[in-house]
């Protein structure tokens, strides 16, 4: 049976670093089945989990990744996979929140105490300030309990955002539309909540 773990890789972005890893990757005999990576303030980060052979041990796995990084000057962390003590019964809808305004230290701490108010897990999220530094957009992808109506919770995140002076929409579905230049320049298209 394989063994499952999680990397995690950090460096000053370059290009060839992703080629770097999924090729050692490949040559260690490991097998990704999930991935993250992005680059903030020209620092990439990447998380993967894979699975291995059971001859792989973990030293040799982290080794062989952090040679094939050293040019890039590449750290590499490991983590076991853990199987969860809870258990993952949770019945969820996959939405995404986009908002917008006027940028005020807080507001991002704010918006997620919010929503773990409600009970609702932030699975992914991205956020930049504008080129004045005085907005900010963000885009949170979210795991809602189909509990919580979109409807209400659009409501009372307009009563947040209202008293926050951010404008906030849900949305129940997200698709890439190349070169539409549509919320913050990613190219992304929001289906909003009905």
């Amino acid at each position: 049976m394989p063994q499952r773990c999680v990397l995690m890789f950090h460096a000053q972005n370059r290009p060839g670093i992703i080629a770097a890893i999924t090729t050692a990757l490949a040559e260690l005999g490991g097998d990704m089945f999930e991935a993250s990576q992005t680059v903030v303030n020209e620092h990439l980060t990447m998380i993967i989990a894979a699975n291995f052979p059971d001859h792989r041990q973990p030293e040799v796995i982290i080794q062989h990744l952090s040679d094939a990084g050293r040019a890039y000057g590449l750290s590499v962390s490991f983590a076991p996979r853990v199987e969860s003590q809870a258990p993952k019964s949770r019945d969820t809808t996959r939405m995404f929140l986009h908002l917008s305004g006027k940028d005020a230290p807080g507001l991002l701490r704010g918006i997620c105490a919010f929503l773990a108010g409600q009970n609702v897990d932030i699975l992914d999220l991205r956020a930049r300030k504008n080129e004045d530094s005085t907005n900010f957009e963000a885009t949170l992808e979210l795991d809602v309990p189909t509990l919580i109506k979109a409807f209400e919770l659009q409501h009372d995140l307009d009563d947040w955002g209202f008293l926050n002076g951010l404008h906030m929409q849900l949305f129940s579905k997200m698709e890439m539309i190349p070169d539409s230049g549509v919320i913050a320049g990613y190219g992304l298209h929001y289906q909003p909540v009905s």
